[in-house]
């Protein structure tokens, strides 16, 4: 369901939180992530929301319409999470 559509930027945003962005000649990932995410280094962000429609980051073909999944925020540190007397030390989990 499209709750918002805007007009002078090309993007229409989903009720999800995502928008679409309908791709135009010399856009780039890094280009898009920027006007988005106000952040270039989040592009792959765009690129795996829209596999396998992309085939490669530097292939956009104008025309394409390109799902833009909302921001995602990321923790500074993991959480501790504590279970009677113990806990679980994120930093090691995972590591062998």
């Amino acid at each position: 369901m499209t709750i918002v559509s805007d007009t002078i930027s090309g993007s229409v945003r989903e009720a999800d939180g995502s928008s679409t962005y309908t791709v135009q000649p010399g856009d780039t990932l890094p280009e898009l992530a920027q006007k988005f995410y106000q952040d270039a280094q989040k592009y792959m962000q765009i690129f795996e929301a829209n596999q396998p429609l992309l085939t490669h980051p530097d292939k956009l073909v104008p025309g394409q319409v390109l799902r833009i999944p909302p921001a995602t925020l990321k923790c500074a540190e993991p959480p501790i999470v504590y279970r009677k007397n113990s806990f679980i030390d994120w930093s090691k989990v995972g590591k062998q």
